[in-house]
C-alpha cells in the first residue's frame, strides 16, 4: 500500500460524499481510504456505509465521539501505506492528486507540502502557496522549520504527505487534550525527525470554509490556556530532538507572542463589554508572561511589548477597529 488517506468525520452529511468521491473515484489499488466516524448523529453513517459498498478500498470505522484528534489517531493506528495524508470531511482533493504524488515521491522524501485553495459556497477565495523547496541537510531542515513556524504554513495537517515509518518510529500522535493547535504540534514534531523535505508548487487540496459553525469562527473561552499548551508541547518536542541550534527555539518565542494576539482577536468574536474584555486580556497577559519567554529579534521584541507591559486597552481598541474595517 502506498497511500493511506485518513478522514475524520463528524456530522458531515452535506459534504462527506464529495470528499470521498474525490479520492476513491481515482480507482487506485495502492490507496486505502480510512474513514473515522467520530460519533455522528446525522445521516453521516448511512452515507459512509453506501460509499463503502461503492468503493472496495474504504475502511470504515465508527467510534464514540472523542474529537478530531482521537479520530485521526485511530486512523493512524489502522494505516498501512508508505505515506499518510489527512483530509477534513468538508474538503476535497484534485481528481488526479495521486498521479501528482507519484511524480514527486520518486525523490523519496519524508514530507511533501502542496498548494491548497480556500473556498466558500463554490467560489475560490484564496490560493495558499509557498516557494518550492527541497531540503536534505540538517541546517536546511532547521531553516525550513523556522520559516514554517513564522509563516504558519504548518498550522494545518492537510495538503501534505508524511512518511508513515517516521510516525510509527517516533510514536507520533495528535494531542487529544488540545482543542486547537493539534495540527501545528503534529506537523512541527514530524519535521523535527524528517531528513528529506520537499515543498511543491502543485495545488491538490481544496479547503471549504462554507460552514459558519466552524470552531475557529466562535469565541473560545479556554483559548489562552490552549495556546500556552501548544507552545509548551512544541518546546518539549524540540528539546527532545537532535536539533541543537537556537533558531527554532527563537521561532517558538515568536509563536508564543503571536499567539497572544490570536487570543486578542478571538475576543472580538465575543459579546463581552469593554471592561470584561480588559479583565480577560489582563489575565491573558499574566498567563503569557508567566512563561518567561525571552523575545529574540527586533520584530519579536516589538510584538512582545504590549504583552509584557499589559497595554491591553490599546491592543483591544486596535483589534476592534481592525475587525470593523475588514
Amino acid at each position: 500500500m502506498k497511500y493511506s488517506v485518513i478522514i475524520p468525520v463528524y456530522n458531515s452529511e452535506k459534504t462527506i460524499k464529495r470528499c470521498i468521491d474525490s479520492i476513491a473515484s481515482q480507482e487506485r489499488t495502492d490507496v486505502e481510504i480510512i474513514v473515522i466516524n467520530d460519533g455522528s448523529t446525522d445521516m453521516t453513517e448511512s452515507i459512509c456505509n453506501k460509499m463503502q459498498n461503492k468503493y472496495s478500498n474504504i475502511v470504515y470505522i465508527y467510534k464514540e465521539n472523542g474529537g478530531v484528534s482521537s479520530a485521526r489517531n485511530l486512523g493512524l493506528s489502522a494505516a498501512k501505506g508508505k505515506y499518510v495524508m489527512f483530509i477534513d470531511s468538508d474538503d476535497y482533493v484534485d481528481g488526479k492528486c495521486f498521479e501528482i504524488f507519484d511524480s514527486y515521491t520518486q525523490s523519496d522524501a519524508d514530507y511533501y507540502q502542496f498548494v491548497f485553495s480556500i473556498e466558500a459556497n463554490g467560489t475560490v477565495k484564496k490560493v495558499i502557496s509557498w516557494p518550492e523547496r527541497y531540503v536534505n541537510t540538517e541546517s536546511e531542515r532547521e531553516a525550513f522549520i523556522v520559516e514554517s513556524v513564522v509563516t504558519r504554513s504548518i498550522n494545518s495537517c492537510w495538503a501534505k504527505l508524511y512518511r508513515r515509518e517516521i510516525i510509527e518510529k517516533t510514536g507520533l500522535r495528535f494531542y487529544e487534550e488540545l482543542s486547537m493547535g493539534e495540527d501545528l504540534t503534529f506537523v512541527f514534531t514530524f519535521l523535527l525527525s524528517a531528513d528529506k523535505i520537499e515543498r511543491i508548487d502543485s495545488r491538490i487540496y481544496f479547503a471549504d470554509v462554507t460552514n459558519k459553525e466552524s470552531l475557529s469562527r466562535r469565541y473560545r473561552e479556554k483559548l489562552p490556556e490552549q495556546k500556552i499548551l501548544v507552545y509548551e508541547k512544541m518546546l518539549n518536542a524540540l528539546e527532545k530532538s537532535n536539533i541543537k541550534g537556537e533558531s527554532v527555539k527563537n521561532s517558538l518565542a515568536w509563536l508564543h507572542y503571536r499567539n497572544a494576539y490570536s487570543v486578542v482577536n478571538d475576543l472580538t468574536k465575543s459579546n463581552l463589554g469593554f471592561l470584561e474584555r480588559r479583565k480577560k486580556l489582563l489575565t491573558m497577559c499574566n498567563l503569557f508572561n508567566s512563561k518567561k519567554v525571552a523575545p529574540v529579534g527586533l520584530k519579536c521584541k516589538i510584538i512582545s511589548i504590549p504583552i509584557k507591559f499589559k497595554l491591553v486597552t490599546i491592543v483591544d481598541v486596535a483589534f476592534q477597529v481592525i475587525n470593523k474595517l475588514r
